[in-house]
Formats: structure tokens, C-alpha cells, sequence
């Protein structure tokens, strides 16, 4: 307290004149129906609220009948208590215009519509330098038609190659829409032991991390798997699985106090050969890197589709630093069904090695889930826009609400969010947009689940 008097004693000392203020925040609207005229007040008065609460730190509240009678007279009605203020503290107070963001300007992929103010939405991902996407949403609410529409509009508009990871056959529809081409993970498997766009060293490393997100490894057998990968890159310049498999038995023959260990790892990469990456006509990663593509990883047993996914965005997280950097967007990764990648820590650490690395190269991922706790908080931060589809349920809405510091009238309001309609905070301003996302028409798809143990 004595550091602040001692400061604004030094101010008025400098000539600086307090003078009294008298603020009000006027909403304004129009509607011919009183209730919708009402709502709208309502509204933009909690706007209003949240913004100077986030922004400012200020609470602001509603006026008293004497309140609005001297503001609609200019002082002439009324006797409210003035503040005194610095001259150079009114640039804080002075009348504020309300600014949407998105702004208007028609540039970027088209949103949908502003449910309080009727306007178009747009976003343009060369705005910001942080261009990644965190969608939330119950089942049903329309996350994944979002991640479609975002998908065709990104390639009609920016015209730059677009990775979907398609774990349940929802984005086919775009190879017959606009000529996405389609990876079939078990035609073409991608060779997991080539260095791609990296070191042998790191790829090593990286191999060790993949094969941890699948299941657990002993640090004995981390340290075996580390070594024979390295091993497999000085035996040939081309390895693959089995070259890797055959070390781990040679390995395995040379020391019998450990050949439990070697057993169990030997099995384990035996059936990540026969299920995933058995065969010789390898994906050519740098015929793909450059162009559209699904990966049509549901046709996959599930339990081998996050191996696969996890694989290629290590190769594209590798690709992306071979580049310069630049706040130009040069590619989309479109990842539905996130929390699938994220739910070990192993899987976890290399989605998040694309999101922090990718972001100063032009890499934008739009990640959707189910609820906002299923993203590890640091690829939240560094996310620089969050979409969230409204819900009834109270941990749901809690857990949204503390992340994004929403007050209670907006938490009350994403209550009653339709389908179709979410909930826009972009980073760096802390005002909310409230959309009705306008989508594009999913293909019809005839996926045919393969459930059979292979």
C-alpha cells in the first residue's frame, strides 16, 4: 500500500491532476419482441462483465433506477459517488468499442453464423501464430462434422496438404468430395525402422517411445530395444521390423541370464510385425508428405490403429523441421477421437512434441474429444483456439468453466447450446463468440467394422 500512495504521490507531483469520474457501461440493442430484446441486454451485459473481469481485473455490475436516470441525463438526475482517478488512468475508462473476433473480413475458412449478432464468422489461420485447434464436445454434438467442414474448407481455401487420421471411416466422404487420397494402413504399411527426415540416433529414441505408447517396457527392455534398434541401422542401410527382431534373437542367444526378457520383447515386437507392418511394399512417406491424405486406420484392429497414427505424426513432426520457419500455414493434421493418443504417457509425449514443435513451422493440428481434461494442459496452452459444444453435464461444464475462466452466466448458457452450436475463445482475447457452425454434407459411408481377431 505505502509502494502505491508513494507512487501516485510522485505522479501528482509530476503535474499529473486527479480529477472525478462518474462510468457507465451502456449495452444497446433491437429487437420488436421485449423478451428477445431482453435476452440480448442480458447477454451483452455478461459480456461486458467477463471481458472487464478477464481483461482489467474490474467488476463490473448492474446500475440502480437513480444510477440509470443520471446516466441518461448526463448528471442532471441523481447523486452517485463519484472515483477520483489520474488524468492518465482514463484511457482505462473511456467509452470501449465492442469488437467480435473473428473480425468480419471475410478472409480464412468459412465458421458459420454469430447466434447474438447474425454476422459470419471466419477464420483465417495465417492470423495468428499459434494455429492450432482444441475442439470439446459430448458424442453427437457435431465435433466431427466440424473437423470434416474445417478439412475441405482448409484445402478449397489455403490449398495445402492435409493429414486426417481416420479412426472410424468419418472422412471418406472427402476422397469422393475433392480427391483425398486414401492410405490403407494394411496395404501399405509405413516402415517404421527407416529414419525418416532425422537421425538413426533419434529415430532410435523415438521407436522406443512408439513402442511404449502401445505397451509397457521394463527398463531392461527399453535398454535391449534401444541398442538393437541402433544395431539394425549399422547391419543395413534399408531395416524394417524383422531385421530388428532378427538382432533382438541374437542378442537373446549371447546372454541366457536374461532370456525372459528378451522372451517377452521379442513377442512383442513379433506382433507388432504380424498385425501392422508385415510386408515388403513399404509407404513411400515422401510421396505422401506433400499432398491430402486420409489414413484409413479403421481398418486396423483397434488396439494397433494408435501405433500407427502416433508413427506418422512422429514422421511428420520430423518432416516439419527440416523446413524454415514461417507464420504461413503449410499443413493440417486432423485428429478425431484424440484421447485415444493421449491416454498413455508415452503416446501423450509425442502428440505433444507435434503440437510445440510443429508451431513455428506452419503446422496446425485441430484435435477434437470428448471432454477438455482429455488434453494434456500443455497442448491446451498452446492451443490458440478452443471450440467447445455445449452439454448437461455438470462436470463437463465445471471443468470447461475453469479452464477457460467462464463466469456463471456463461456456464448457465452452455447448458442450452443446441447441436451444431459451441462456445469460440481465441487466444489473447477473453471475450467469447458464441456460433451456430454452418457445416458441410458428409458423404454417406458404407464401412464395413472388422471385429475378427487377426
Amino acid at each position: 500500500k505505502l509502494q502505491k500512495l508513494e507512487t501516485l504521490f510522485n505522479r501528482i507531483s509530476r503535474g499529473e491532476t486527479p480529477v472525478n469520474v462518474k462510468m457507465y457501461l451502456v449495452a444497446t440493442a433491437q429487437d420488436k419482441n421485449v423478451r428477445r430484446l431482453y435476452e440480448k441486454l442480458k447477454r451483452k451485459g455478461e459480456t461486458l462483465s467477463s471481458t472487464f473481469k478477464a481483461s482489467l481485473g474490474l467488476e463490473l455490475r448492474k446500475a440502480f433506477e437513480e444510477e440509470v436516470l443520471e446516466a441518461i441525463t448526463h448528471g442532471l438526475l441523481g447523486e452517485s459517488k463519484p472515483i477520483t482517478v489520474l488524468e492518465s488512468n482514463l484511457g482505462f475508462l473511456t467509452p470501449i468499442g465492442y469488437v467480435k473476433r473473428p473480425k468480419i473480413s471475410g478472409e480464412g475458412i468459412f465458421i458459420g453464423e454469430d447466434i447474438d449478432y447474425g454476422t459470419l464468422v471466419f477464420y483465417d489461420f495465417e492470423k495468428y501464430l499459434t494455429k492450432h485447434m482444441v475442439i470439446v464436445g459430448p458424442t453427437g454434438r457435431g465435433k466431427t462434422t466440424l473437423l470434416y467442414t474445417i478439412a475441405k474448407r482448409v484445402i478449397e481455401q489455403y490449398d495445402v496438404p492435409i493429414w486426417v487420421l481416420d479412426l472410424r471411416g468419418e472422412f471418406i466422404g472427402l476422397s469422393k468430395t475433392i480427391g483425398v487420397s486414401v492410405v490403407d494402413p494394411e496395404k501399405t504399411p509405413v516402415n517404421l525402422m527407416l529414419p525418416w527426415f532425422t537421425s538413426p540416433r533419434l529415430r532410435a529414441r523415438q521407436l522406443v517411445d512408439l513402442i511404449k505408447a502401445l505397451t509397457d517396457l521394463e527398463p531392461t527392455e527399453e535398454y535391449v530395444l534401444y541398442m538393437s534398434i541402433l544395431k539394425s541401422y549399422e547391419r543395413t542401410q534399408h531395416p524394417n521390423l524383422e531385421t530388428l527382431i532378427g538382432i533382438i534373437k541374437e542378442e537373446k542367444s549371447s546372454n541366457p541370464e536374461l532370456e525372459l526378457k528378451f522372451y517377452t520383447l521379442l513377442t512383442k515386437i513379433e506382433q507388432l510385425n504380424s498385425k501392422v507392418f508385415l510386408g515388403s511394399n513399404y509407404n513411400n512417406v515422401f510421396s505422401i508428405v506433400k499432398k491430402p491424405v486420409i489414413f484409413a486406420l479403421y481398418k486396423l484392429p483397434e488396439e494397433y490403429r494408435k501405433i500407427y497414427a502416433l508413427a506418422i505424426l512422429q514422421v511428420l513432426t520430423n518432416y516439419m523441421l527440416t523446413l524454415t520457419p514461417t507464420n504461413k500455414l503449410r499443413h493440417l493434421v486432423l485428429i478425431d477421437e484424440a484421447w485415444r493418443l493421449t491416454d498413455t504417457k508415452s503416446g501423450s509425449k509425442i502428440v505433444r512434441s507435434l503440437v510445440k514443435e510443429g508451431r513455428g513451422y506452419g503446422l496446425a493440428v485441430a484435435l477434437a474429444s470428448q471432454d477438455i481434461t482429455d488434453f494434456p494442459k500443455d497442448v491446451l496452452d498452446n492451443a490458440g483456439t478452443i471450440i467447445v459444444f455445449g452439454s448437461n453435464s455438470k462436470d463437463y461444464i465445471e471443468a470447461v468453466a475453469k479452464y477457460m475462466k467462464l463466469n456463471e452466466g456463461e456456464k448457465e448458457r452452455m447448458t442450452w447450446l443446441k447441436t451444431g452450436e459451441a462456445l469460440i475463445r481465441i487466444t489473447g482475447d477473453p471475450r467469447p463468440i458464441w456460433v451456430k457452425i454452418i457445416p458441410e454434407n458428409m458423404e454417406t459411408r458404407n464401412i464395413i467394422t472388422k471385429v475378427e481377431n487377426r
